[in-house]
């Protein structure tokens, strides 16, 4: 064996060892900044937590709705009185702190009944816990469709650690990321052609039917494959009916709808949606049937545009289902800051497909200009109307390049065959 050949052997070797070495690197990066991300949502709930007793956490009415299912009182769970009872009782809530009723669907409370096993900070805790896992399985149904990102990735789940609106869902107990979970699981049966699936998975999360339904709308009036959307929606309402009513009683499921409408509403100005922006904006110019008119017709034009882009750029891509999501949250009815979470889809695919595509007109700057301000504004000031507008822009800039075609839509269609000569 000559000295070339020796030399010829030792280089793939030193080569491996060179790619060993950056790949332990990469995986000692990526488990710092998952410790690095779950630090930086641990802190908000703990100081919400050593807090507790001054501030209204929304973890206290879906424990009470748990604690009244596991007791066996679900034909009891909308009452307001025994509500007010236990959230008194088993939830540390002083008298001075306003009551906060139970207004979820009744298959949720079966969740929260096991938690209710546990004393409430205990099963705050636990609930935190599961938050941190939902949000991270997330991220791995994500990952693959961000080729630009992956490389990185450990820098996106740092970054997204300081999300404001997953900072408030986890700290607050809210079931926004669940929401968040489900609404990915969906996106991926989409792009993959289970759109039977979809629709179910967007049946689950009825518990948020101010998120769910107009997803469901817009994805059966724009998806070719509507049949199957709607029959997975179908069977997973007609699985969750039956499941309420195994729960609690007929009466109290077939109840449910008359209690969301005899929930008091919030101020509308404290809404991230179109309906909050324009009660900020024209509420004192307006009355209040002028305003549900604009309302109507503006959250009428943001569904129909979002679903003729849909329609156009079949079969739905995660771009046009990130502008899907986008025109959710505007047209939400109840859209607070924890809700906000669903942004996190849209932000990632448009910072993936401006990295792609380069900043190369005005629009695509004001994109790129639109995430900075959608991440960064909760942390500066929030004023929800101002966070709405800036909603606005985006999913305006966004629809601006899909109709447009040459930018957004185009590199996504089937490359048609030359003809032969």
């Amino acid at each position: 064996m000559t000295q070339y050949d020796a030399e010829d052997r030792v280089t793939p070797m030193r080569e491996a060892e060179r790619i060993g070495k950056r790949a332990r690197g990469k995986r000692g990066l990526v488990l710092v900044a998952i410790i690095g991300s779950i630090v930086l949502q641990f802190i908000p709930t703990w100081q919400l937590q050593s807090r507790n007793s001054r501030i209204m956490r929304d973890f206290a009415d879906l424990y009470a709705g748990g604690v009244i299912v596991r007791e066996g009182n679900g034909s009891r769970l909308y009452d307001p009185a025994l509500q007010l009872q236990v959230e008194r009782e088993r939830t540390m809530r002083p008298d001075q702190i306003g009551f906060l009723p139970y207004v979820h669907a009744p298959y949720e409370a079966l969740l929260f009944a096991a938690l209710s096993l546990f004393s409430y900070a205990t099963a705050n805790w636990i609930w935190w816990v599961c938050n941190v896992v939902l949000f991270f399985s997330t991220m791995l149904l994500l990952r693959p469709f961000l080729p630009r990102l992956e490389v990185h990735f450990e820098l996106v789940l740092l970054a997204l650690g300081a999300f404001v609106p997953l900072q408030m869902a986890e700290a607050q107990g809210q079931d926004s990321v669940l929401s968040q979970f489900l609404c990915t699981a969906a996106f991926v049966c989409l792009v993959r052609g289970r759109e039977f699936f979809a629709g179910a998975v967007l049946g689950l999360a009825l518990y948020k039917p101010h998120l769910a339904l107009p997803a469901i709308l817009i994805l059966v009036l724009a998806s070719k494959e509507r049949v199957r959307v709607f029959a997975g929606f179908s069977v997973a309402c007609l699985s969750l009916v039956l499941l309420s009513i195994a729960v609690v009683g007929w009466k109290t499921a077939l109840a449910y709808p008359r209690v969301l409408a005899n929930v008091k509403a919030v101020d509308p100005t404290a809404m991230a949606s179109v309906y909050g922006l324009l009660h900020a904006v024209s509420g004192a110019l307006l009355s209040d049937g002028s305003v549900v008119l604009v309302v109507g017709a503006l959250t009428a034009g943001v569904a129909a545009s979002t679903a003729w882009i849909l329609y156009r750029s079949q079969p739905i891509t995660k771009l046009t289902y990130a502008l899907l999501m986008t025109a959710v949250l505007l047209i939400a009815y109840h859209t607070h800051l924890h809700d906000l979470i669903l942004l996190v889809l849209p932000l990632l695919v448009a910072v993936n497909w401006l990295i792609e595509v380069g900043l190369h007109n005005r629009t695509q700057r004001l994109i790129a200009a639109c995430v900075a301000v959608l991440y960064a504004l909760p942390m500066i000031y929030w004023y929800p109307p101002l966070y709405t507008c800036a909603i606005l822009v985006f999913f305006a800039a966004f629809l601006w390049e899909a109709c447009d075609g040459r930018n957004l839509l185009r590199p996504l269609q089937p490359q048609r065959k030359q003809a032969r000569v």
